[in-house]
């Protein structure tokens, strides 16, 4: 009996601990979304820093730049000799140039820079970088168990929320069995919904990730803005005839590949199938050496007609990459479906392609519609082949994913989660009409 209590009272003390951390880490998590880009230059650095009143009285109009790096390499050359900010065991700094006048060279310097730790917004280092120097001053960040919550908060929370659902699920234990029992649920199948539930909280907290990072200014600011309107517009359009012309060449490969028996059909089975197993930005190289380096591409050009770096690139490189996810879908949609309807119309008077559009495309509908859907997700959200074959030019070839890396290479990550946020909402409107239609059996 003593052995149990203390047992009982162990484990209390535990639950409470991990309780504890658990409330720990959402307080944390709620004061981490107030550690933006925003509070860095604004809040923070207006009213901690003397040198920043200092230039705002000489120069009201001041501007700035907020950049992220993790090296001093990564700075201009000139700012190099700052190597000692830039320790790779602490981490990622901010840098903020303040300018008193507008840049008129490549590497105008400017006339402050301000290094912060961005755990607690923490002016380390800062100096002015005016002719003849200056001096600066050079604070190392101090360590606090807010910092490390914070820097941690992910791996704290899981590891809370996973202890307590243990412990939880050994008190609950036999309960739950007994339960399960009388429902008639199986060890298996409580393995298998297990798993089931596990992937389905781990997809969750990815899209998670992205929504909870969404600032509500920068997405209007982005819905408005004449770039993400191109990209989208663009977008629209090269993924809807791209699905267009996948769709007429996909039908009649997977209905031949389906019904007919021929010499090279598992070579052509498994050329059709290829593009699926290739990385994209393999698929994207062999576009670009096709139609610039061949005599295909020197025929083009000899007659004016570019295609590289093109909107019809674009097209090109979403209907190679992801022919195989209508073709796949079309063809064990076919399979399935018994050859005996289509001689049964043939005896009734329908010729060999009444019976094609008349009894077989009705009854194969669910799947065709689930090909053309995933298809159009997938052209939607082509990034590795576009960006080799197409490139990465503003209003030229941006669609949606070249919107993200373009945002993300320039540091401006609430843009770039704006737009990530956008290509995740029309995935999910086509998963909801992919659903509400209908098409099971449609994949193998």
């Amino acid at each position: 009996m003593k052995n149990m209590r203390l047992n009982v009272e162990r484990r209390n003390v535990i639950s409470l601990i991990l309780v504890f951390l658990f409330f720990i880490s959402v307080i944390g998590a709620v004061y981490h979304t107030r550690l933006s880009w925003e509070d860095a230059k604004y809040a923070m650095i207006s009213k901690k820093s003397d040198l920043v009143k200092e230039l705002l009285k000489e120069h009201p109009d001041a501007k700035y730049t907020v950049e992220e790096v993790e090296f001093y390499q990564e700075m201009y050359p000139y700012y190099r000799r700052f190597e000692h900010l830039w320790d790779p065991s602490i981490g990622t700094r901010w840098v903020v140039y303040w300018w008193t006048r507008e840049k008129t060279e490549r590497y105008h310097r400017p006339d402050l820079m301000i290094v912060i730790w961005p755990y607690n917004n923490e002016i380390i280092y800062e100096t002015r970088l005016t002719e003849g120097g200056g001096g600066g001053r050079l604070k190392e960040p101090c360590w606090s168990l807010e910092d490390w919550i914070i820097k941690n908060l992910h791996l704290i929370s899981a590891s809370a929320i996973l202890s307590i659902g243990l412990l939880s699920f050994r008190k609950t234990r036999e309960p739950l069995l007994r339960g399960l029992r009388s429902l008639e649920i199986s060890r298996f199948e409580m393995i298998i919904f297990t798993g089931m539930l596990l992937l389905a909280g781990f997809i969750l907290a990815v899209i998670t990730g992205i929504l909870t990072h969404l600032n509500e200014d920068a997405f209007y600011t982005s819905i408005l803005s004449e770039e993400t309107q191109f990209a989208v517009r663009l977008s629209l359009w090269t993924s809807i005839i791209s699905t267009i012309l996948i769709f007429v060449v996909a039908l009649p490969s997977a209905y031949v590949t389906a019904r007919y028996s021929f010499w090279g059909k598992s070579l052509i089975d498994t050329l059709l199938d290829l593009p699926l197993a290739l990385p994209t930005i393999v698929g994207g190289i062999g576009l670009l050496m096709l139609f610039s380096r061949t005599s295909v591409g020197v025929y083009l050009s000899d007659n004016g007609i570019k295609i590289a770096l093109t909107p019809l690139a674009i097209v090109l490189a979403q209907f190679f990459v992801n022919v195989p996810f209508m073709v796949r879908p079309f063809r064990s949609t076919f399979m399935s479906i018994s050859p005996t309807y289509e001689h049964i119309a043939r005896t009734l008077g329908c010729s060999r392609t009444g019976a094609f559009f008349r009894v077989l495309l009705p009854m194969a509908r669910p799947g065709l519609i689930a090909g053309v859907a995933i298809t159009w997700a997938r052209c939607i959200g082509e990034f590795g082949a576009v960006l080799m074959f197409a490139g990465a030019t503003r209003f030229i070839t941006e669609v949606l994913p070249i919107t993200v890396f373009l945002n993300m290479s320039t540091g401006e990550m609430e843009l770039a989660i704006s737009a990530a946020v956008i290509m995740i909402i029309i995935s999910a409107t086509m998963l909801f009409i992919f659903e509400k239609i209908g098409a099971k059996g449609a994949f193998l």
